[in-house]
C-alpha cells in the first residue's frame, strides 16, 4: 500500500486520461440541457498542468441535468485507506443576482448498480481565484440508479471504484465549473473560505433570497444535500467577508448552527 498522503484521481493530467471523459446530458430522458468539456493548460505548457472546464445550460423542460463522466478500464481505484476527496477549482464570481452553483461528485463501484454522490458548492469570490473543498468519504452516501434513490441500505465500496462523474442538476440557466484537480487524501482537510465584497445590505439580502430560491428548488426535487451545500457555502462566505456588518454575521452564524443541526438529522438523504 502506498504511504503517500494524497493520490490524484482526476484522470485529466495526461492525454490518455482526458480522452476517457465524455459528456452525458438529459437528452437520454427527453431533456434539453447541454454540456461541453474542454481541457486547458493553466499558464504552462507542462502536460501535467491541465484544467477540466465543464460548461453548459440546464433546462428544466423534460430533464434537468448535465454531467461529465469517465470509467476506469483496467485497475479499479482503491480509496479504502483515504479519509476523503479534495476538489480544487476556480471560484465563481460573486454577484447578488447569482447564487453559487451546486455540484455533485459521484463514484460508481464495481459491486453495485448505484452511483454514490457527495454535494458541494462552487465558492463565491470577488476576484477570480482558486479554492478547495473537502468531501469526506462517508459523505458519498446518496446512492442513485438512473435517477432512483437507493432504499435498501446500499453503500459505496471505496475499494472497488470504477467510475467518476461530475453533475450539475436542476439549476436552470448557464453554468461553468473549472476543476484543477481531484485528489484523495488520507487525513481530513480544512481550507480558508473565499471572501466577497458584500456591497450594500440590500445586495446581501438579494444574494440570500436568490440562494434560498435555488436551494429550495433543489430541496423540492429531493436533492437535500445540494440545497444544504449551497446554503452552507453562502453563509460561510458572508461570515468570512470583512465588509459584512457584525450584526448580520450574528444572524448568519445562527443560520449555520441551524444548518448543522438539520444536516445531522437521521434520514436527511431521504426525500
Amino acid at each position: 500500500t502506498s504511504t503517500s498522503t494524497t493520490m490524484r484521481i482526476d484522470g485529466f493530467e495526461h492525454e490518455s486520461g482526458r480522452d476517457s471523459w465524455y459528456v452525458q446530458v438529459d437528452g437520454v430522458m427527453g431533456g434539453k440541457s447541454s454540456g461541453a468539456l474542454d481541457f486547458t493548460a493553466s499558464g504552462t505548457t507542462n502536460d501535467e498542468q491541465q484544467n477540466m472546464k465543464f460548461t453548459g445550460t440546464i433546462s428544466l423542460d423534460g430533464g434537468g441535468f448535465s454531467s461529465i463522466r469517465r470509467r476506469y478500464a483496467g485497475d479499479l481505484l482503491d480509496l479504502s485507506d483515504y479519509a476523503g476527496v479534495v476538489v480544487t477549482l476556480e471560484t465563481q464570481a460573486s454577484s447578488a443576482s447569482v447564487p453559487p452553483l451546486g455540484v455533485e461528485l459521484s463514484f460508481g463501484d464495481a459491486t453495485s448498480r448505484y452511483d454514490f454522490s457527495s454535494a458541494f458548492a462552487v465558492p463565491l469570490s470577488t476576484n477570480a481565484n482558486m479554492s478547495s473543498v473537502y468531501l469526506p468519504m462517508e459523505s458519498f452516501d446518496r446512492g442513485t440508479f438512473i435517477g432512483f434513490l437507493c432504499r435498501d441500505g446500499c453503500s459505496l465500496d471505496p475499494s472497488k471504484i470504477d467510475s467518476l462523474s461530475v453533475y450539475v442538476l436542476f439549476q436552470e440557466g448557464d453554468f461553468e465549473v473549472t476543476i484543477h484537480s481531484i485528489e484523495a487524501v488520507r487525513e481530513p482537510r480544512a481550507f480558508p473560505t473565499p471572501v466577497i465584497d458584500a456591497g450594500t445590505s440590500q445586495d446581501i439580502a438579494t444574494l440570500l433570497q436568490n440562494t434560498i430560491a435555488s436551494g429550495g428548488g433543489l430541496y423540492d426535487k429531493s436533492y437535500v444535500e445540494l440545497c444544504i451545500a449551497i446554503y452552507w457555502s453562502v453563509l460561510n462566505t458572508l461570515v468570512a467577508s470583512p465588509e459584512v456588518p457584525e450584526s448580520v454575521k450574528v444572524v448568519l452564524c445562527a443560520g449555520l448552527e441551524r444548518a448543522a443541526e438539520i444536516q445531522s438529522i437521521d434520514g436527511i438523504n431521504e426525500p
